[in-house]
């Protein structure tokens, strides 16, 4: 007679399964383990019952689309593969799942005027702790390497290799560690901010980050938004509220159309 394993000991051997064959599965962890919790809460015992399954698909208070499809995916791979090797899931369809959302493409010329006046950039009022002047490297960093705000913001000092050209992210959306290289020309960008930030900052410098505020604190997002939002003003580019772009992501989808325009060296 099968003895009946628990949840976590099944999500191990799956995790180990997918790891085995190059599948990362940070990402898919936490979502299995919120999984356990719930049918601990529900006292329910390896398979996945037809009520368990609801219970964990239906949608939650605030979340999007994007967010419930993901976990449902997750749950599902993981009851298929708990069928497979014979306990029986219920395994429920595909929540639907779609998005209107188009992103904002910058075309080339309007790349150009965004950081000229990000160069050109005069702060109405004095801050001492603004972050304004890390800005035109910051988005140019995003332009030029298809990054994520979250991630370029979290860069340390250490993970910028200006030498051999490349940037190492290590807190990743997707919890993937990935090395991304860049170009000359981004290069010499980052490495004259480097030197100008040693007059701008707090001195000594003992912040680990590449990008650092006067005080050596992390610059945040609301702050890059705020700075972007300026510019657009500025160039004349409509904002059309909340959820209507341009975005700063759409830096990133405005990357993959223009990757020729920065030429690697």
């Amino acid at each position: 007679m099968r003895s009946i394993k628990s949840f976590r000991e099944y999500i191990n051997q799956y995790v180990a399964l997918k790891n085995s064959v190059g599948v990362e599965m940070k990402s898919g962890i936490c979502t299995l383990l919120q999984f356990e919790r719930m049918a601990n809460e529900m006292k329910e015992l390896p398979g996945i019952s037809k009520n368990l399954m609801n219970a964990w698909c239906n949608k939650r208070p605030d979340e999007s689309s994007s967010n419930r499809y993901n976990r449902v995916v997750y749950l599902r791979q993981f009851a298929q593969y708990l069928t497979s090797i014979g306990i029986p899931c219920y395994i429920p369809e595909l929540p639907k799942f779609s998005s209107s959302f188009t992103p904002y493409i910058f075309s080339k010329k309007q790349i150009e005027i965004f950081f000229t006046a990000c160069d050109q950039f005069k702060p109405f009022q004095t801050n001492y702790n603004a972050s304004y002047f890390i800005m035109p490297t910051l988005f140019k960093v995003l332009y030029a390497t298809g990054l994520r705000l979250g991630e370029a913001l979290s860069l340390k000092s250490k993970d910028v290799d200006l030498y051999n050209k490349y940037v190492r992210i290590r807190e990743s959306k997707n919890g993937c560690e990935r090395i991304v290289p860049i170009s000359k020309t981004l290069a010499d960008i980052c490495r004259t901010y480097r030197e100008q930030r040693k007059w701008f900052v707090t001195r000594p410098i003992t912040s680990e980050l590449f990008f650092i505020k006067k005080d050596q604190s992390k610059c945040t997002n609301a702050a890059a938004y705020g700075f972007f939002r300026q510019i657009l003003w500025q160039i004349n580019i409509a904002h059309g509220g909340r959820g209507a772009g341009p975005r700063v992501h759409d830096l990133r989808h405005t990357f993959a159309c223009h990757q020729a325009y920065w030429k690697r060296e």
